[in-house]
């Protein structure tokens, strides 16, 4: 259940950002791709999102 919970909380954060990774949860496994349509790539935001998850992850 930790993925699961891990999912639940970035997906907060991703709503709070207007800004929705795509998430694979895998028994063990939690897969996060973060990139932007419009800039057809990774914009700063994708980068600051990566970091909060890291953060939520560690716990901090």
């Amino acid at each position: 259940m930790t993925g699961v919970n891990f999912v639940q909380e970035i997906a907060k954060y991703a709503e709070e950002m207007n800004h929705h990774p795509f998430i694979t949860i895998e028994y063990k496994r939690v897969t996060v791709k973060l990139s932007s349509w419009r800039a057809k790539g990774i914009t700063d935001l994708d980068i600051e999102m990566a970091n909060r998850f890291n953060a939520i992850y560690l716990g901090k």
